[in-house]
């Protein structure tokens, strides 16, 4: 009935390489139900915190809060986000790759935590992985839903954390995920 998905390091291969680029994840599920997410930076020192139904904020070791919003939804060519297409299955990642200057940046930190804090916050518009271990995106898939972005599997169908296939991609709104999904991923 409850259960909890934590990634202690997220961003490993930063953390190997020494790159102060890393952060905690951690997810509370109800019946496979997402409702509770928190993406610490142990480098600023700072939580993402999400409460299914209550809103995303960013809160400091000092109580103080600020409300995660993501940005406003733009056009595919105005988007800038992490794409983590390495991993993606080909023929899918050539496709990706030949198709990103479709977008207006993109970027893989190689650290999920980092990637869902930029999208939930407003800082950057679209998110894409293969990759789909619960750790890595139960938490950042609550966070970015309760700053009022949208993501879901590739096909289209909805993220759950049990499923650790399908691939993902985030952005702001519906329609501006699938606006993004038809410049990136569609023939």
């Amino acid at each position: 009935d409850l259960a909890f998905v934590v990634d202690p390091i997220d961003g490993t291969t930063n953390f190997a390489a020494g790159l102060p680029l890393v952060g905690v994840m951690a997810a509370a599920l109800v019946r496979g139900e997402i409702v509770a997410a928190a993406i610490h930076d142990p480098v600023g020192d700072d939580t993402a915190l999400a409460l299914r139904g209550h809103g995303a904020w960013l809160e400091t070791p000092e109580g103080e809060r600020r409300p995660l919003r993501v940005a406003d939804p733009v056009a595919p060519s105005e988007m800038s986000g992490a794409a983590a297409w390495r991993h993606l299955p080909e023929p899918l990642r050539s496709t990706v790759a030949a198709r990103l200057p479709r977008v207006a940046t993109s970027f893989d930190l190689r650290c999920a935590a980092h990637q869902y804090r930029l999208a939930a916050g407003g800082h950057r518009q679209f998110l894409l992985y293969n990759r789909m271990m619960p750790w890595d995106h139960a938490p950042g898939c609550l966070l970015l839903h309760e700053a009022g972005g949208y993501a879901a599997r590739l096909d289209g169908s909805p993220y759950r954390a049990t499923e650790t296939t399908g691939g993902l991609l985030a952005a702001p709104d519906a329609a501006s995920r699938r606006a993004l999904r038809s410049a990136l991923l569609c023939d």
